[in-house]
């Protein structure tokens, strides 16, 4: 039996999408040996005091464990805190508070929470290059 080594194609619903952006502008900093600035690539070494307290965060079991999909309780309780005042009111943690892992999974799962086939969103320019592409996969 021969084994066929290629890479599935992607969705149809993918047939639109185009070259990230970002991917795009990585390539171009690379290309002309710019900086990239616009994406927060850090070009220093992180502090030792910072390492050391990763190393040690990390040596503990209890911090390899999985977490609550919404978020670490320690973390939602503490943003809770921090925005209640700012809302004039006392925010749940464990109910309207989620964490992600970055910008383009909150914004995924926000428009896909709250926009339906067929509602209308209206998006101000300029915006995060995903908002549309996220739209349509909703």
């Amino acid at each position: 039996m021969k084994l066929e080594s290629s890479v599935p194609p992607p969705a149809h619903r993918l047939r639109n999408f185009g070259v990230n952006l970002w991917a795009e502008f990585s390539s171009l900093a690379v290309e002309h040996k710019a900086t990239n600035i616009g994406q927060g690539f850090p070009d220093f070494v992180v502090p030792e005091f910072l390492q050391e307290e990763v190393r040690k965060a990390v040596a503990k079991p209890s911090a390899n464990w999985y977490t609550r999909a919404q978020g670490h309780p320690r973390l939602v309780k503490e943003l809770a805190t921090e925005f209640s005042p700012l809302f004039n009111r006392n925010i749940d943690p464990m109910t309207e508070v989620m964490t992600a892992v970055g910008a383009y999974e909150a914004i995924y799962a926000a428009i896909t929470a709250f926009i339906n086939e067929g509602d209308e969103a209206v998006v101000i320019e300029p915006h995060f290059d995903c908002y549309a592409g996220d739209m349509e996969l909703s």
